[in-house]
């Protein structure tokens, strides 16, 4: 694997191939890698922070984008050499310096007079197949003294590297694939922040290949990062190369709001590092197409689509079937007028499942009476309206739910009055859709009684109130349940609703709709309530509800819709934003001590 992750970015920001390559011997197939921002006022792609003019008068390593990224290892092994506490060089060269000119501005004396190790602050890791991997130039002690025992920063003589960075077996330590080694810094030969990888074998250069990551060329400072290309088991491209290495799996990846036109890139990051998609929701604002999205880690193989026609829906359905994939998700929304879909399928999803799109609304309560009375149950339910007339799109399925509630045409204070007297009757939101029709917003929403767990919804928030509700949400341990956008009075709206399970686990959300009728293995068992999880006591529940409440009506001015919150609180990573910077959060936050 690639030795950063993408959790580390931030903003406009990549990891990138430098212009440096080495002529031979054991790095001739070494990598000098750097990261790069894209900042306009600074014309274009640098890797700085500041202009270069700034930079030459006062030349700091942290004015560099990749000083202080964490590096990761892409390979299991065994650490056997290492430095770990060689001083930096001072500055970085400027514009006009390199090797060979004006040295001794930027290389450290110790470095010059052979009293640290080339690399500077390294690491040297064998594994398993024969190969050995150098990762060069990290910033002092940033290595763990776990990985690397050796807290001296110069040798006691000069140009010992070999006798003094080599580990006796005793103090040799394993490292999993992925696992932290230290943060990218300046030590050693180096003329500015950057990380040196490379991998030999019995003393000859090996090619290093990674199965994961994406690239695209950076062209005289261009770069197209909407259109990117899959590593699958190839080296870094040559030339000037910005790369997108996969991020590491939390419980869930969420996003409102993304252009369309931006999602390909996402599908193929999120589906690179793991992800599977649980919910997608098209929807169009002032003549805009965007996309809402919700990601957990993958359980199998899958396949999904956005923005297709109803003959590629059709189609896609068909095929799918036949190599036994079949539909857990569909949507439907006008986009440039007509109607087009998103619709995810997964292998050997269990369940006999009715789907059917294009339906009028009598043709809708027909298959419903139909459908319900052959003991299927509503598992989503989309709409568009198309000439003023509508057109759902729907998918039934066989299963454990309990009693359920559904309607496809409420307005917004009708959809309020559903969720409180569905929450009273102990059931919660399992779908929701927004559509407009006759020139207003309507709700579809679908409540049912199983899975057991408690969801907190809002509806008609702007962009900025859901991203509010959506972060206080995960601090309280829910995840998001279902997400539909749709074009406001003066902006884009939101309504959501988020979940949280026994076992702190949210459920996987299936917005689904199709064709056909067909059968797809056995129906799966029914869900048990949530008998063994105790309850939070009930002080900390009216803490948490009271916080909760009170922030939520300040950050929003609208009135919640809530569940009673009685379950412990879970870890979550999750994001959202629309189409600016991510929101990542890999670290679990208790309920409790986000209230506080």
């Amino acid at each position: 694997d690639l030795p950063f992750k993408a959790n580390d970015l931030s903003g406009q920001e990549y990891y990138a191939r430098n212009n440096a390559s080495h002529n031979g011997g054991i790095q001739k197939y070494g990598f000098d890698l750097g990261a790069k921002r894209y900042n306009a006022d600074l014309g274009g792609w640098s890797m700085l922070t500041l202009p270069w003019s700034s930079y030459d008068l006062d030349p700091r390593n942290e004015y560099h984008v990749v000083y202080g990224k964490p590096v990761y290892a892409m390979e299991a092994g065994t650490v056997v050499g290492c430095w770990r506490n060689a001083p930096e060089n001072a500055q970085s060269a400027r514009s006009d310096e390199g090797f060979g000119v004006k040295e001794e501005n930027f290389l450290h004396e110790k470095l010059r007079t052979g009293y640290m190790p080339g690399g500077g602050n390294i690491l040297w890791v064998d594994h398993a197949d024969g190969s050995r991997a150098l990762y060069a130039h990290f910033q002092p002690g940033s290595i763990p003294a776990a990985l690397c025992p050796i807290e001296k920063s110069l040798f006691n003589q000069p140009n010992t590297e070999g006798a003094e960075t080599t580990l006796a077996q005793a103090d040799q330590v394993a490292v999993e694939r992925g696992q932290y080694l230290g943060r990218v810094g300046n030590a050693g030969n180096s003329t500015g922040p950057h990380l040196h990888i490379h991998v030999e074998r019995a003393g000859a250069a090996e090619l290093l290949r990674f199965n994961h990551g994406l690239a695209t060329p950076l062209n005289g400072g261009d770069a197209d990062t909407d259109q990117w290309t899959a590593f699958k088991g190839e080296p870094i491209p040559p030339g000037p190369t910005l790369f997108w290495p996969p991020r590491s799996k939390g419980a869930e990846y969420a996003r409102h709001g993304l252009p369309s036109g931006q999602f390909q890139k996402w599908f193929m990051h999120l589906s690179d590092s793991g992800y599977w998609p649980t919910w997608l929701d098209l929807f169009s604002s002032s003549g805009q197409n965007y996309v809402n999205m919700v990601w957990r880690p993958a359980k199998g193989r899958w396949r999904a689509w956005v923005g297709i026609d109803g003959n590629s829906f059709q189609q896609n359905f068909t095929n799918s079937r036949d190599d036994k994939f079949y539909p857990v998700l569909a949507d439907v929304a006008l986009w440039g007028g007509q109607p087009r879909y998103a619709a995810i399928y997964r292998e050997h999803e269990p369940g006999q499942f009715r789907l059917r799109f294009g339906l009028s609304d009598e043709q809708a309560e027909a298959e419903f009476a139909y459908a319900t009375k052959q003991g299927y149950v509503p598992e989503s339910s989309s709409v568009v309206s198309i000439n003023d007339q509508r057109r759902h799109t729907v998918l039934y399925r066989k299963g454990q739910v309990g009693s359920f509630w559904t309607r496809s045409n409420m307005t917004a204070d009708e959809y309020q009055q559903a969720w409180q007297e569905n929450s009273a009757a102990g059931r919660q939101l399992r779908f929701v859709d927004v559509y407009r029709h006759n020139n207003r917003p309507y709700f579809s929403a679908i409540f049912t009684e199983r899975p057991k767990g408690e969801t907190i919804g809002r509806h008609g928030l702007t962009g900025a109130s859901y991203q509010d509700a959506f972060e206080l949400a995960s601090q309280a341990g829910y995840g998001v349940q279902a997400v539909a956008g749709y074009d406001g009075a003066s902006s884009r709206r939101y309504a959501a609703g988020w979940f949280k399970g026994p076992g702190a686990q949210p459920a996987a959300v299936a917005s689904v709709a199709l064709v056909e009728p067909e059968t797809s293995g056995t129906p799966p068992p029914e869900v048990a309530a949530d008998d063994a999880e105790s309850a939070e006591p009930e002080s900390a529940r009216d803490l948490l509800r009271g916080f909760l409440e009170s922030k939520l009506d300040e950050a929003v001015g609208e009135t919640r819709v809530s569940e009673r919150l009685r379950h412990k609180d879970r870890a979550v990573s999750s994001s959202a934003d629309e189409g600016g910077d991510i929101i990542d959060r890999q670290a679990a936050r208790a309920a409790l001590s986000g209230a506080r």
